[in-house]
């Protein structure tokens, strides 16, 4: 949930939101480029399900500011 603090005509966003990591997710799969080696999210419904509900907390967090500036 967000919390909101006003201050002064100032509203100060205490919510931080976690970035989107391959530690996260138990299905990954590992890629080679050259001598590098990716780790890169399998394309299950889990994770698409997963990646789905960040981009949606997203979503919400971007309409507030939105909101905010009007």
């Amino acid at each position: 949930m967000l919390n909101l603090k006003i201050m002064e005509n100032t509203i100060v966003n205490k919510e931080e939101i976690k970035e989107i990591c391959t530690w996260n997710y138990s299905d990954t799969c590992v890629k080679y480029d050259g001598y590098d080696r990716v780790t890169m999210l399998e394309p299950t419904a889990k994770n698409m399900h997963r990646l789905m509900e960040k981009i949606n907390e997203l979503t919400k967090q971007v309409n507030k500011l939105t909101d905010l500036s009007k």
